[in-house]
């Protein structure tokens, strides 16, 4: 009995140690959704070039993460390129922005913008679902997790596979 528990208790201290060294901040587990997402998404042809930009609206430490957990890394064969941006109105061409907290004053701005130029749109404010951002970002019991809602998808054009929805925590 005494060595069960021992082994019980040395595997949940692997564990965390496992996790904590895997993900240290909220950002860095955005970072890894993020890239993760551009494997289940799809844009259109006229959106297929030869980088994938991701933009960050708002938050250093986000961009931070997204560069450095993506830089050695590529969607479909194509390098990324990580952008920071602002303020709505420097958004420029990219496949996928990530609207951080911080700049949800900006996010009506990027809406229209999104669905005219096939962008992914996600975020991390809680209602941003309903403004029309197609992935919200949420922290449930000390873990990221995320709500989709396809019909703010398929405004953008954007086509997905099932397990986007599966995986998700909420969906609509």
């Amino acid at each position: 009995m005494r060595s069960i528990k021992i082994i019980v208790i040395l595997s949940v201290l692997c564990i965390n140690a496992f996790a904590q060294k895997q993900v240290n901040s909220v950002a860095e587990g955005q970072a890894i959704f993020l890239y993760n997402f551009t494997k289940l998404i799809d844009w259109p042809e006229n959106r297929k070039e030869n980088q994938f930009i991701i933009g960050i609206l708002g938050d250093n430490e986000i961009y931070d993460a997204v560069k450095e957990y993506t830089k050695q890394k590529n969607v479909a064969g194509k390098s990324i390129t990580v952008k920071y941006f602002r303020k709505a109105e420097e958004v420029d061409k990219c496949h996928m922005l990530m609207v951080a907290s911080s700049a949800a004053k900006e996010m009506e701005a990027v809406i229209d913008k999104a669905e005219k130029e096939n962008i992914l749109l996600v975020a991390e404010r809680s209602g941003a679902i309903d403004k029309g951002v197609a992935i919200n970002f949420l922290v449930v019991d000390g873990k990221i997790k995320y709500e989709v809602k396809a019909g703010n998808l398929a405004k953008c054009q954007l086509k997905y596979v099932s397990q986007l929805e599966g995986l998700a925590y909420k969906r609509y």
